[in-house]
Parts: C-alpha cells; structure tokens; sequence
C-alpha cells in the first residue's frame, strides 16, 4: 500500500480547503463555473463511505486567502505542507483544479491507516514519475477494465485518465471506479456528486460504519447526542464568499429516528447559543472582535433554518462577514490562540524530554554526555539519539549505527526519521532533520566533559538548573552539536526567536518554563551553571 506520506498530502490539502471557507470569491463567482469532469461524475463507487471535493484553485486564488497568508505566520506546517507537494508534483495549488478522496472502506482508512483513492485535477500536466514516489516506484503495467493501469503489488495502483487528470489509491476501490458496468451514486450521494460542479467544496460519508454498539449506551452529558449516533448517511456542501453558506443533510433508518435527531439537534443548538452567549462577556475588551464574531454566531444559530422531513434532517447556515472583521479575528483571535496551542506543545515536547532524561539516568545512574565518542574521541551523535530508547523510539534508536559519526553515509539517511518531540511545533526545519531543542555546553553547564553527570553534581539545584532550552538556531537533530557555554562571555548563544518574548526551557527538575527575553544576562548564566553556587530571587 502506499505510504502515509500520500495520505498527509491529502490531508493538507482538506485542511487547506477548510481553511478558506470563509474567504470572499465575488470575483471567483462571476466567472463560468467549471463543470465537473466527466470521469469525476461517472466514477464515483455507488458504495462509497467517504467522498469530499474541493475546487481547490478557485479557493486558492481568493482575496481573503492571500489575507490570511499574509497575516499568519509563514512557518504554517500546512503552507509548508503544500510547498512540498509542489516541489514533488511541480504543480502550484492554484494549479490544482481539483481535490476528489473517496473511501469504500471508511472503517479501514480511519481505524488501520489505510489510505482513500486521491483523484487530482490539474491545469498544469503533471508527470507519472513524480506520481509513482507516492509509494508506486515498483509498480507495473496492468490492463483494468480496458484502461492500463500502473499496479504495485496488489495493494495500489496508479490510472492516468490524462495529463491533467490522476486517480491514485488502493486497488479495490481503482477497479470499482474504472469499471463501466459499476452502479452510479444514487440518493443524497448522487445529489453531493452533482453539487461538486458548482460548489466549492462537498462532502458524503456514511457514519453508520463506524458506530461502535457501545455508543449507543451513551450516558450523562452524551446522552443529548446519542440519537445521532444512528446517523446512516451525511452530507453537505459549501458555497464560500462574504456571504457564506452551507446546506447539510442526515438521513436515518426510519422516520422516529429522524425525529429524535431532530430534537437532539435542537437541544444542541440551544444549548450552543447559551454557551455562546455566556462566554462573550469574558472576551470583551482585549477579545471584542472574537465576542462580535461570536455573537454573530450566535444569531445564526437561532435563526438557521432547521428541517425534519420523513428520515431526513437538513439544515443551512449562512454567514456574512468584512474583510475588516476578519482582519481583526486573525489580529485579535486566531493568531494569539494558535501562538498559545503552539506554545504549549513545545512546552509538552520539552516536558517528555525532561522525563526522558530523567528515566535515562535512573537506569544508568548518570544523564547521558552532550555526545558519544569513538576510542580517539572524536563525537559520534548527539545525546539526542541516545535518549530515543527513553521517548518510545527504540525501533529507530537499532537503526543507528553507534560506532560511525552521525553523518556517516548509513546514519546520515536517519536525519529525515527525526521523532516529532524534537520538532518546533508549526515549523518544518530550515535544515534537513534541523532541532532547536539543545542544551548549554562548557564549564558548569548541563554538560560538560565526555561522561554523563549524575544529580548529585547539580549543587545549585534541579529547580534552578537549565537541562535542555529552545535554542535560535537550528541543528541537525543527530549532530553531536550544542551550545557552546563560556561563563565569562559577554553575551550568550541566540535562544528563542520563534514565540514572541522569549523561549522555552525544561530543568533539572523536569519543570518547563517560559523566559523572558528581557531577563538579565548574569541571571540567565546562574540558571545555566549547576554547581555556581548564585542566588537567584524569586522575581527573577
């Protein structure tokens, strides 16, 4: 099967997608809208669990996407994302017609990782070579319902119906899409597949077959969602712009099903609106951008038309909203909050690696040196290869080969499996396996000299000793390079750089603290030093 490295380009690309939805296509909407391909309509499976389209460069070239990359940092994962699946296809997304996933085995895509048929419509011909490194390099020609068809194995295959057009995925679900005599969609999936011409993106699953029996036992607050859980069918589409709007659909098994769906739905949305209401108060002032937006929100909710219809439920929504509102959300809301969720997983990394050091010298009785060295002591790698037993990595930690240097032609080819706990959260690395997470080395620091220190050399306390910090620049995660410590020197190493105000630190103790910039540099060294014997206030 192909890799998941296929699956997290589709995945990107969805998340791309649903990133825009509420970005202004006036001007996209006054054009012709493009019909949906043919080969897009007819082959869809008509037992299709998931089906989602995106119009991905009528999305792409909107007013209020170009906003929102130049508002939001440029180290998007997602924008890095895309830049990669350019480089691999050499297709720009707003080259990329159009994004098609089906599933005709939802349950196995979401439990066992397998990965959705991807058909790909491009204004720009893309090459079969770039196609085949999505896991299809071994694959071989096969006649399929009178198409040929590259095949790997017998898992996945790769269809070309032209240059612009790529259906690639398991071969189960190829065959069943280039089969001539296969049933059409009928139903809510035939009327999803027939809004995919003129919408900006839709979707269909059916829910149904991933109901665990035991869901339907759901209990306390869960219980206002329960008849949901008998959902058979889903489906909705998206028409985006300053006025946006999205229509959706649930049927049920029968028409009492429908009913206690539709109640539940609207205890739900009651209850939405309550909340809603109850949390603009506290954002008034510093988030009042966020409480208008919210309560905008809020009115739609009680407003949108709510519909029950024999074994049918189908709602809308529509929203409206400035390209001077927006601006202020991103200014006032969206960024803050991402820069918190983001500073808070680098926090969670650094607290796995203080844990991870810590589990380290209770099984050797000593935290490991800053490097490992051959009998002429030179560095080999980095302490961070050998902490990987300790992060649930041992698998990758066998592949090293311990007694070469780390860039060795065999250990060098590890440097792209760097584990995500040594990853800045958000950002793909400057440099191929690149890590901020280093620690100080020199006279008193963490480390120092060739051997492990054991707790008992940190004089000065756990608590006041840094272990492992968010250091400026970039290094390959398995160079046995840190940051050098001179407790004499004027100046220190760059730290930080990333989260406004200052960086990231784990220590001794296992605690992670956020330090500020505008901390003193002799404070900063006494927090450096394990065996300084400075006292350090509390304010500071």
């Amino acid at each position: 099967m192909f890799p998941a490295r296929c699956f997290s380009v589709v995945g990107c690309l969805v998340v791309g997608c649903a990133l825009t939805l509420l970005a202004p296509m006036s001007q996209a909407r006054e054009e012709k809208q493009p019909a949906a391909p043919k080969e897009l309509v007819l082959s869809i499976p008509a037992k299709s669990e998931l089906y989602l389209s995106f119009r991905v460069a009528e999305i792409w070239k909107s007013p209020l996407l170009k906003q929102l990359l130049a508002e939001l940092d440029k180290d998007l994962s997602l924008i890095m994302e895309l830049k990669l699946l350019e480089r691999e296809l050499d297709v720009r997304p707003d080259q990329i017609t159009r994004v098609t996933i089906v599933s005709t085995d939802l349950k196995a895509s979401v439990v066992s990782g397998v990965p959705p048929t991807l058909l790909l419509e491009t204004s720009k011909p893309m090459d079969t070579r770039s196609l085949l490194r999505f896991g299809l390099l071994d694959a071989k020609p096969q006649r399929i319902h009178g198409h040929n068809v590259l095949v790997a194995g017998q898992q996945a295959g790769l269809f070309r119906a032209d240059r612009q057009l790529a259906l690639i995925g398991p071969l189960k679900t190829l065959e069943a899409m280039l089969d001539p005599k296969a049933p059409k969609p009928s139903g809510l999936l035939a009327q999803v597949v027939a809004k995919a011409a003129t919408e900006h993106a839709v979707g269909y699953m059916v829910p149904s077959v991933l109901a665990d029996p035991a869901e339907r036992e759901l209990t306390g607050v869960f219980v206002a969602v329960r008849p949901l859980v008998a959902t058979q069918q889903a489906g909705g589409w998206v028409r985006v712009g300053y006025e946006s709007q999205f229509q959706g659909q649930l049927l049920f098994a029968d028409e009492k099903a429908a009913q206690r769906a539709y109640k539940s739905i609207q205890a739900m949305r009651t209850l939405a609106a309550v909340s809603l209401e109850n949390l603009r108060p506290s954002l008034q002032g510093k988030w009042q951008a966020a409480s208008e937006f919210l309560a905008r929100v809020e009115k739609i909710l009680e407003e949108a038309p709510l519909e029950h219809k024999g074994k049918s439920v189908s709602a809308q929504l529509t929203l409206k909203l400035g390209k001077a509102e927006v601006a202020r959300l991103l200014k006032e809301a969206v960024i803050p909050l991402r820069q918190a969720a983001r500073k808070a997983q680098m926090s969670n990394h650094l607290k796995q690696i203080g844990l991870a050091l810590h589990s380290y010298h209770d099984s050797y009785g000593t935290f490991p040196a800053a490097a490992s060295y051959d009998k002429d002591g030179k560095p080999l790698l980095s302490w961070r290869v050998h902490l990987l037993p300790f992060l649930e990595q041992e698998a990758l930690y066998r592949q090293f080969k311990l007694d070469e240097p780390w860039d060795s032609p065999h250990n060098k080819k590890l440097l792209a499996k760097m584990p995500a706990v040594y990853a800045l959260p958000g950002v793909r690395p400057k440099i191929e396996g690149g890590t901020v997470m280093q620690g100080f080395v020199g006279k008193g620091a963490f480390f120092e000299g060739k051997r492990g220190l054991r707790f008992s050399n940190i004089t000065d306390g756990t608590s006041n000793t840094f272990m492992i910090v968010e250091a400026g620049q970039e290094v390959p995660w398995t160079k046995p390079e840190e940051l050098p410590f001179d407790p004499e020197a004027k100046q220190l190493p760059k730290l930080g750089g990333t989260f406004e105000g200052g960086f990231h630190v784990v220590f001794g103790d296992g605690s992670v603290r956020f330090i500020k910039h505008t901390t003193k540099l002799e404070t900063l060294k006494a927090f450096i030093t394990r065996n300084g014997g400075e006292v350090i206030r509390g304010d500071e």
